[in-house]
């Protein structure tokens, strides 16, 4: 079982103090830009499987809008610039079906099925959020790290899929860029 998948389950397994801790529960919003848009929120609908989906929905509610900003003292988060954090989910899809089973209350196969999830299913997510005030996550990029990068041109297909081990700092090409452009935007 990876770390995410086991801290999904154990969450609710705490003592007292911890759980009145984490019951200040964070609301969590979409960065909308000047035209309207929520790039996250649109990330997901279009470009998201349904077990990815059902895994980041399920992952949000139990680490960002349950620890906000402390997220990045867990295997699960990192700051990544000044006033900018990632939540890191890599789960496998059988651990999503699983993890809608207990919640449900219902087998696996039903959940399977129920759902449509994928159970061979590779989960590599990447969200970035910023906090705004004691109790709110303003979520403002997400990609998924484990999809095969664009085929522009073979060079940059090459630096794109470069090991991250190899570059300084050990984080991959996209991760930079977004990160670059997130420094950049006005989230005000």
């Amino acid at each position: 079982m990876s770390r995410s998948a086991g801290y999904l389950r154990s969450c609710d397994a705490r003592s007292g103090a911890e759980k009145a801790t984490l019951s200040r529960t964070w609301t969590i919003e979409f960065y909308e830009d000047e035209d309207g848009r929520k790039p996250v929120l649109a990330w997901i609908k279009d470009e998201l499987t349904a077990t990815k989906k059902r895994a980041l929905g399920t992952a949000m509610r139990q680490i960002p809008q349950r620890h906000g900003t402390d997220v990045c003292s867990t295997a699960w988060g990192a700051p990544v610039a000044p006033g900018i954090m990632e939540l890191r989910l890599r789960m496998r899809g059988n651990q999503v079906i699983n993890n809608e089973a207990d919640v449900r209350g219902i087998d696996p196969d039903t959940a399977q099925e129920r759902y449509d999830l994928d159970a061979s299913e590779d989960i590599l997510l990447r969200v970035f959020f910023t906090a705004r005030g004691e109790k709110l996550i303003l979520l403002l990029h997400g990609y998924d790290k484990g999809a095969a990068p664009q085929q522009d041109a073979p060079e940059q297909a090459d630096r794109r899929g470069q090991v991250a081990s190899d570059r300084p700092g050990g984080r991959d090409r996209r991760h930079e860029q977004v990160v670059r452009r997130l420094t950049h935007l006005d989230h005000a």
